[in-house]
């Protein structure tokens, strides 16, 4: 997914943003830059340990919602899947699901995915609303090989740095159980002018 991200950005004009979250994951930041991240928001944290539909959501919808990414790319996993529209409806976008390839057509991502149980497929794009979202299905997008020595910016997103603490502010139960020890990666494209505005 980072590789299928990194074209679209070039394609785009626009930096490869990564949002790692989980509980001991920091050390994973620098492989994404080998793959092609421009860089890495790491949120590590106690209550990330394992995936909770509150807990993520409350995550990368604030981060979305400060950063203004043009596009945020999920795995079509079964947590990718529930945070996803979870996502999608905090931030009041739409949400294109188990996608098989991503092309630029006329200036814009344009989506494949299947319908009629995989006998057709569609091609959907969103030329309004942003962020565009999409879930990209496992094992359909080619992956570059690894960079050695490329390195991408970390950025650590800490509790006390948020605005009542993005992970409390539900006062909700940690649940634990099937996706015990997830370490989930979303792909954020943030727009250039906006980054020169900042």
């Amino acid at each position: 997914m980072l590789s299928a991200g990194r074209k679209a950005a070039d394609a785009l004009g626009e930096e490869l943003c990564a949002v790692l979250m989980g509980k001991g994951v920091g050390s994973l930041a620098g492989k994404l830059g080998e793959y092609g991240a421009d860089k890495v928001y790491v949120v590590d944290a106690d209550a990330l340990e394992n995936y909770t539909t509150d807990a993520y959501t409350n995550v990368l919808a604030d981060l979305a919602k400060e950063h203004q990414p043009t596009v945020i790319l999920l795995a079509c996993s079964v947590a990718g899947r529930d945070l996803a529209a979870q996502v999608a409806q905090r931030l009041g976008t739409g949400l294109m699901t188990d996608c098989t390839d991503i092309a630029m057509e006329d200036g814009q991502l344009v989506f494949t995915r299947p319908i009629y149980a995989g006998k057709a497929f569609v091609k959907a794009a969103c030329p309004q609303t942003r962020p565009v979202m999409a879930t990209i299905r496992p094992n359909v997008l080619a992956a570059d090989a690894p960079r050695a020595g490329r390195a991408a910016e970390t950025v650590t997103v800490s509790e006390a740095s948020r605005d009542g603490s993005c992970l409390a502010r539900q006062n909700m139960e940690i649940r634990t159980g099937r996706y015990s020890r997830l370490k989930w990666i979303a792909v954020l494209k943030k727009q250039a002018v906006r980054q020169k505005r900042n």
